[in-house]
Order: structure tokens, then C-alpha cells, then sequence
């Protein structure tokens, strides 16, 4: 009976602890999750629980695309052609959701092999052979990785009768205006895929070279020693 009770007062603080996380959500779509403890016209800060120690962070407003503080979710991004934000609020949100998927569906395996077989090759020539790996990182990122549209998840429309199915009228707009916002979402949701995918594949290739360059040399010395 005690270790149910314990079990019982254990699952209440961590769903207590859970609900009170606040996150904020980045513009290259991140999500940073904690305790927000202050707010003013020019940034937030929020504390976040590290392994072993808290640490404070401190955004500026034009960094974050959402505040939610509780179950409560505040839009803080804002069109602002002057400032380069081109896209509107929904239009972003498509364009952050395809950096989340792109970054967490996205796999460089060959990017990775080439950086390490690149690292290996420049270490036999030693300092002067980072100039392979560094140009197979260079060639890697000249090429963006397509998603296809057949991938791109677009939202049902909200009909009159609150339904996602054909009624006597759309809610907010007509079906014309919203086959035309579905193409814009949906280019900024792939801009967003392809624009994490690139990054994800950029960053496997420098690793790998980094990995093989330094291997090759350390056993070179290894060996010699």
C-alpha cells in the first residue's frame, strides 16, 4: 500500500513539474523549455534545467516565433518587411514545422562515409591535406536535398459547420483562398525541410571529415611514436 501511495505522490510531482514547463519556441524552431521568469519589450528569460545545474537564458523578442507560459500560447512573431521577416504568422509556422521535420526525418548517412573517407585521405598528407575534407564539405553543401510534395502535410480546412468536410461554406474563407494559402504553406514548409536537410547534411559531412582527419593522424603518430 506505501509504494502505491509513493508511486501515486511521485507521478503527481512530475505531472505538476511537466505542466509547468513554459517554452519558447525559436525561429530556426527549436524549442527551449523551462520556467520563464521575466518579460519585457526587448527579450525574455527563462530558466533551464540542465543534468546536474540550472542555467539562465536570455532571448531577444525578434529570436522567438512563440511564447507559451503555461496552456496559454502567445504568436510574439510579426510580418516586418523592413526587418526581413517576409513570411507572415501562419506562413512561419509552416516554415518552422518543416525545420523540425526536416531536422528530425532528415538521414546523411553517405554524407558522413564521404566526410570520413575524405578526413582519411587528407590526413595521410597531413596539415596540408585538410584542404580534402574541407572541399568535399564545400561541394557537399552546394547541393540542397529535395523533399518531395507528396511528403508535405497540409491542414484540413475548417468549414462552416466546423467540419474538415465539403458544407455550405468555409469558415474563414473561400475554397479558392485556401488552395492558394495551401501552396504558399506548403512552399514555405518545404523551404523550411530543405533548409534544415541541408544544414543536418553540411554538418555530417564536416563531422565525418573531422573524425577521419584526426584518426588518420593521431594513429600516424601513434605509430611512429
Amino acid at each position: 500500500m506505501r509504494t502505491i501511495i509513493g508511486v501515486v505522490i511521485i507521478l503527481f510531482f512530475i505531472k505538476n513539474n511537466v505542466l509547468s514547463q513554459d517554452t519558447l519556441t525559436l525561429l530556426n524552431g527549436k524549442p527551449v523549455i523551462g520556467n520563464i521568469t521575466s518579460t519585457n519589450d526587448i527579450g525574455i528569460s527563462i530558466t533551464c534545467k540542465g543534468l546536474l545545474f540550472k542555467s539562465q537564458k536570455v532571448f531577444y523578442k525578434d529570436e522567438i516565433y512563440s511564447m507559451k507560459k503555461g496552456q496559454k500560447e502567445t504568436i510574439l512573431y510579426s510580418e516586418n518587411q523592413v526587418e526581413g521577416n517576409l513570411f507572415n504568422s501562419e506562413q512561419m509556422k509552416y516554415f518552422i514545422n518543416g525545420l523540425k521535420d526536416g531536422r528530425k526525418n532528415y538521414h546523411a548517412p553517405l554524407a558522413t562515409i564521404g566526410g570520413l573517407a575524405t578526413g582519411l585521405a587528407g590526413g595521410v598528407f597531413g596539415f596540408w591535406g585538410i584542404t580534402i575534407p574541407s572541399t568535399y564539405v564545400l561541394i557537399t553543401g552546394l547541393k540542397t536535398p529535395h523533399l518531395k510534395l507528396d511528403d508535405i502535410p497540409i491542414e484540413e480546412p475548417v468549414y462552416a459547420d466546423g467540419s474538415n468536410t465539403q458544407g455550405y461554406g468555409l469558415k474563414f474563407h473561400s475554397q479558392i483562398e485556401t488552395k492558394q494559402n495551401e501552396d504558399k504553406n506548403s512552399t514555405c514548409y518545404t523551404y523550411g525541410w530543405e533548409t534544415a536537410a541541408k544544414d543536418k547534411k553540411i554538418k555530417n559531412a564536416l563531422r565525418g571529415s573531422i573524425i577521419g582527419f584526426f584518426a588518420l593522424v593521431a594513429t600516424s603518430y601513434l605509430l611512429v611514436k
